[in-house]
């Protein structure tokens, strides 16, 4: 929908997150004296402060209660699935479904856009393409479920916008970008999609709606899903950019050595090539790219290395909601003992193959934690995984982290890669990350007596 559909309209906007509120300020940018209702289905903190406009209605409310069929136009934020009962129950009542993401692209057409989706790899690898474009001279603006949310992003255009996009912004989405990236398919999400199959095509519209669309070849469920899909370019394959444990390569030519990569793990380096192969689409030299390569930094929470402390190093990967990315920080980290700690939010995922690799990989130790702690220990246990240094589990982070430093040697590392989202102790994966890093600001200086 265009702003102009949304004139003197009953709307309603779902969820009061960073993408609802953006939604209220573009809103009242262009009509200044036309309310929304403001649902939200759990208390906010200030609501004066997000009821800033007259008229305006918070409602605070399951969508079960809040009058959905009211209203002409739903504007949904990531977090509300469009495919909840009381939606599709609103939407044959009369009401038109939307987003920031789908407003957007119906504002801005014209716009040069470049969508990066896939289950883990999205925000390091949509930084990367705005970096090395940037590099090469572009206006770059880079947004979505990174940076600004779309909404915000209503001024001059640049030359590229360079957005990560979940599978929540994907479903539904009517659009065209001009590049679609997508990294890796493995199972999440389930209960917000409905299931696998609906979470694997709600992915793929990306790849189905691009004008060129970028696929990882050696993923084989999006390799087979995109085999048909006219004008595909694949990376990970010998074909184009490829990566191994020696490094990038381009067809048979090695381009840069492992130790030269700014990223570590072969995950990160598949990213790499996936951002190579998509500025290459846009004409930056490869010479160009490669160059700006080494000055790249991995992003906050991201396989962060904190100080070393008495002998100790940490590494803060809290972004690692996926078992997946749990799975490809430990592989990422080889050369020290290592004490990984995991678990956050119960969301029934599967950790079937993180579970089988480590019977075979255990690291030093593993210290499971949070809503699905004891079912991580429980499958951890029953697969027979038995760290030379323990399998522990403890109720929150704080305690997982006293006992990750009484179980590591002197020398070891200490890896924060959850592999679960950071609910309900924490309100994101960013203040999961901080307070780890506090606790190694805190704790780290003094190992409690009897450390290992």
């Amino acid at each position: 929908m265009r702003f102009d559909e949304l004139a003197g309209k009953n709307i309603a906007i779902l969820g009061l997150g960073r993408e609802g509120m953006a939604a209220r300020k573009a809103l009242f940018a262009i009509f200044p004296d036309q309310p929304c209702s403001l649902v939200n289905e759990t208390p906010v903190d200030n609501p004066g402060k997000l009821v800033s406009h007259e008229g305006d209605r918070l409602v605070i409310a399951s969508l079960e209660q809040a009058g959905l069929n009211n209203y002409d136009v739903l504007i949904l934020s990531p977090g509300i699935s469009r495919y909840r009962p009381e939606i599709t129950t609103a939407v044959r009542a009369g009401a038109r479904l939307t987003s920031g993401t789908q407003i957007w692209f119906t504002e801005n057409p014209a716009v040069y856009s470049i969508c990066v989706s896939g289950t883990k790899g999205k925000s390091t690898t949509a930084s990367l393409i705005a970096w090395l474009l940037k590099a090469a001279g572009k206006s770059v603006q880079l947004a979505g479920n990174i940076g600004k949310p779309l909404l915000d992003c209503l001024g001059p255009s640049p030359d590229c916008q360079v957005m990560e996009l979940s599978s929540f912004q994907l479903a539904g989405l009517e659009f065209s970008p001009d590049i679609g990236l997508l990294l890796s398919f493995y199972p999440e999400h389930l209960a917000w999609h409905g299931g696998e199959q609906q979470y694997l095509a709600d992915k793929l519209n990306l790849a189905n709606s691009a004008k060129t669309a970028i696929i990882n070849g050696s993923d084989p469920v999006l390799a087979a899903a995109t085999d048909t899909l006219p004008g595909r370019i694949l990376f990970n394959t010998d074909s184009g950019y490829h990566a191994d444990k020696n490094g990038i390569h381009y067809r048979r030519q090695l381009l840069v050595v492992s130790e030269n990569l700014p990223l570590r793990g072969v995950h990160n380096a598949a990213n790499i090539c996936a951002a190579l192969t998509v500025v290459e689409q846009l004409g930056v030299d490869r010479d160009t790219a490669l160059q700006a390569l080494p000055s790249f930094r991995s992003l906050p929470h991201r396989l962060q290395f904190l100080p070393e402390r008495s002998g100790i190093l940490y590494v803060n990967d809290s972004i690692a909601t996926t078992p997946f990315a749990a799975l490809a920080a430990l592989k990422a980290l080889p050369g020290r003992p290592v004490t990984q700690l995991l678990g956050g939010f119960e969301r029934e995922v599967d950790w079937g193959h993180y579970v089988d690799y480590v019977a075979a990989h255990a690291p030093s130790a593993l210290v499971c934690m949070g809503q699905n702690g004891a079912r991580i220990f429980a499958a951890l246990q029953n697969a027979g995984v038995t760290p030379s240094r323990g399998l522990h589990l403890c109720k929150q982070l704080s305690g997982a982290f006293r006992q990750a430093l009484q179980v590591t040697p002197e020398g070891g590392l200490i890896l924060l890669s959850p592999g679960a989202a950071s609910f309900p102790e924490f309100t994101d994966f960013e203040h999961r990350g901080a307070t780890f890093a506090e606790l190694v600001e805190d704790i780290g200086n003094q190992r409690p007596d009897g450390g290992a």
